[in-house]
């Protein structure tokens, strides 16, 4: 019986990924209705991909009316189930969101979230907000913290600038030799 069940699962995801090609290749050839239609199947049946689909197409209104709240809801879903790239949009959407949607602490956890998930993205704009002392407080260490990972997976403004910190010595130890490797 646990094989029977294993069996059945390894299928039903076969056919979520199909479903997902089918979905991408109908974006990709514009065809927005029959897109959306299916990330919407396999959204509405808890696929964090597909929900982080029906987010861009709410966002960029590709096949629908834009709609941020509508966006923003989805994001939420698929961030829910640890997708990376919704953790990431996420945070930037709270950080250049207004009204009832502006929530600057939710913008750092979800930032946070994707980062430590391997976002370089969001590990670049954690170092800046650490950096500025934009919505949270100014921490240059934690700003190098963040910004080290962004250069160790190959960021290049991420590289120049913690060259930068280490040959001014802003939140780690002064070290010509390490600014030189960043550079």
């Amino acid at each position: 019986r646990p094989k029977q069940r294993r069996d059945e699962k390894k299928i039903a995801q076969a056919l979520v990924r199909r479903k997902l090609r089918r979905a991408r290749r109908a974006y990709l050839s514009e065809n927005y209705a029959v897109a959306r239609n299916l990330f919407l199947q396999l959204a509405m049946r808890g696929s964090a991909e597909a929900q982080y689909a029906v987010a861009q197409m709410c966002r960029s209104g590709h096949g629908v009316v834009p709609n941020l709240s509508e966006a923003m809801t989805w994001l939420r879903f698929a961030a829910q189930q640890q997708y990376v790239p919704a953790q990431a949009d996420l945070g930037s959407l709270y950080l250049q969101a207004s009204g009832p949607e502006t929530d600057l602490s939710m913008a750092v956890y979800w930032l946070e979230s994707a980062a430590v998930g391997g976002s370089e993205y969001a590990q670049l704009k954690l170092s800046e907000l650490y950096e500025d002392g934009a919505f949270v407080t100014r921490d240059f260490r934690v700003a190098a913290k963040w910004r080290r990972l962004a250069a160790r997976g190959g960021h290049s403004h991420s590289q120049f600038r913690l060259g930068v910190q280490f040959s001014e010595g802003v939140g780690v130890h002064k070290n010509y030799e390490r600014a030189a490797k960043w550079f």
